[in-house]
């Protein structure tokens, strides 16, 4: 399975009153992620929504702390396509701590692309959809 990598210093904005991220900001970190493959495969995801006239909403997301990262950790995100449909794509995360290796989270989101003005669920673009099964590995 293609893994796409990049990095993340904890804020102390993530943080908690114990110092260490609060749970949601995982999710954030998830976003990034997304966010920076899209840039890597050569997608512009705000143009697409705006050509397409869709959102991409996420509808399903899980999350499993398995070491608390703290305020200015280096954390390496890597995130992978498990699933790829027209409607749906599933992503996989893996959240290092960089300096040791050692898994600090795990989750994975879903989202589908929606039309703005229906709301209806609608294919991906394919503009979208062919370059992420590119980059998966699904051919």
């Amino acid at each position: 399975m293609t893994t796409f990598k990049t990095t993340y210093r904890v804020a102390g904005v993530d943080t908690d009153a114990s110092g260490a991220v609060y749970i949601a900001n995982y999710l954030c970190f998830f976003q990034r992620a997304e966010e920076n493959l899209y840039r890597n495969i050569g997608c512009n995801l705000q143009e697409i929504m705006d050509k397409y006239n869709v959102w991409f909403r996420k509808i399903e997301a899980f999350c499993r702390i398995k070491k608390h990262s703290k305020f200015n950790d280096l954390l390496e995100i890597e995130i992978t396509v498990n699933k790829i449909e027209e409607k749906s794509i599933e992503y996989g995360f893996t959240l290092r701590q960089k300096k040791t290796g050692t898994i600090a989270a795990e989750g994975r989101v879903i989202e589908i692309a929606e039309d703005k003005r229906s709301g209806n669920i609608v294919n991906i673009p394919l503009e979208l959809f062919d370059k992420l099964k590119n980059f998966a590995g699904c051919y």
